[in-house]
């Protein structure tokens, strides 16, 4: 479906550029918006701190025709004089790019971003909260900041999009002023997948040792604090004695690798724990996967369980952000309380237990996303906000 566009120029800007959630919706906007005529600028920082070189979305944007700027002070945590040279770039590119639209992603980036916006006089900057970072298990100094930083962007910020009703009706408890606020989920397209033995194939290419397991959980989370794969870890330790078939299939990166090693060493089970590393188009790997799991402490509207939902993934995640308006406990999936390793392994037995029952929870789940998360609609009605009299 073809988009119209009336807007004369888009500025994307986004903190890491590493790949995950955030960044395939900032990837599926700029491309689309690309294709439909419009002049579209991404800029964003590295894959994590300091001077960290760019990522995974660089590399797609660049080979999709999309201008990038790379800002390297621009970085997920928190540091006084990288955020000064951050804002200070973002006001640089912004007076030098003229967008009619700001469109912000990630409150740390949505705050810099949209005060320069704001003093550069754009009219229209539109704010994503991909979850809702306060909430995640920082030190109370580090989540008060964040909270004044995400209440600044919302309050600078002409229109803030949330991605399920969770956040939208959280966020005016915060932020009081509702009508700035509009409710649009994740979406998106179907396409193909690679044939269970190929995908198969291919991962035993990288990581021999999963030939000798016949049935794999798998996890595409970064390996980062929020993402709690470590409780995935402790949960697989209590089901691994009695479904010696079974293997565990980490695929991403992140700055907790090492200790998780250490953690799948301390369990003795190195040899069926399998960390991945980052796989491009991973997603299209999904038939590979007899469980999909999201561990997570936080999360808006995981892109993830949509790809899981193309793949009739059986799913178990936690009950965080918008999951449980995907996910409905023994309909498509089973939902469980973060953080509580004893209910997500009950729920990885159960599911390797009864085979049949989980595979008619992923043919459910892949309907209800293919008929009710639909990436055109996504598109479209973001787009709308970017010419909308209501602003």
């Amino acid at each position: 479906m073809a988009h119209e566009m009336k807007t004369q120029k888009i500025l994307y800007i986004i903190t890491k550029s590493n790949w995950g959630g955030a960044q395939a919706y900032v990837y599926a906007l700029a491309t689309v918006a690309k294709e439909a005529g419009t002049d579209v600028v991404v800029a964003l920082g590295g894959t994590g701190g300091k001077d960290a070189a760019p990522g995974e979305l660089a590399k797609r944007l660049a080979d999709a025709g999309v201008r990038v700027v790379i800002i390297p002070s621009l970085m997920r945590d928190m540091s006084l004089m990288s955020d000064v040279r951050a804002y200070r770039e973002l006001l640089r590119i912004i007076k030098k790019e003229r967008p009619t639209v700001v469109h912000v992603n990630s409150s740390k980036a949505g705050g810099i971003s949209a005060l320069a916006g704001r003093v550069l006089g754009v009219k229209r900057i539109i704010f994503t909260a991909h979850g809702l970072p306060h909430e995640e298990p920082r030190p109370f100094f580090s989540r008060a900041l964040i909270w004044i930083a995400t209440y600044a962007t919302v309050l600078l910020s002409t229109k803030t999009i949330v991605l399920s009703q969770q956040q939208f009706l959280a966020t005016p408890a915060l932020f009081v002023r509702r009508k700035r606020l509009v409710c649009i989920p994740n979406g998106i397209e179907p396409y193909e997948l690679f044939p269970r033995a190929t995908a198969r194939g291919k991962c035993i290419e990288q990581k021999l040792g999963l030939a000798q397991y016949s049935r794999w959980v798998v996890s595409t989370a970064e390996l980062n604090r929020n993402k709690n794969i470590n409780v995935l870890i402790d949960a697989f330790v209590r089901v691994a004695h009695d479904t010696p078939d079974v293997a565990l299939v980490l695929f991403n990166e992140g700055d907790q690798h090492g200790a998780l090693a250490k953690q799948a060493r301390r369990a003795k089970l190195e040899d069926r724990i399998f960390f991945m590393g980052f796989v491009e188009q991973v997603h299209k790997l999904l038939y590979s996967a007899d469980i999909f799991v999201l561990s997570s402490e936080k999360e808006g509207f995981p892109f993830a369980l949509l790809e899981a939902g193309i793949a009739k993934c059986p799913v178990v995640a936690t009950d965080v952000g918008g999951v449980s308006e995907l996910i409905n406990t023994n309909e498509n999936g089973i939902l469980v309380t973060p953080g509580n390793t004893v209910a997500l392994s009950n729920a990885l037995t159960d599911l390797l237990t009864h085979t049949q029952r989980a595979r008619e929870l992923g043919t459910a789940l892949s309907k209800r996303v293919r008929e009710k998360f639909s990436q055109q609609e996504m598109i479209a009605r973001t787009f709308a906000l970017y010419s909308s009299a209501d602003i």
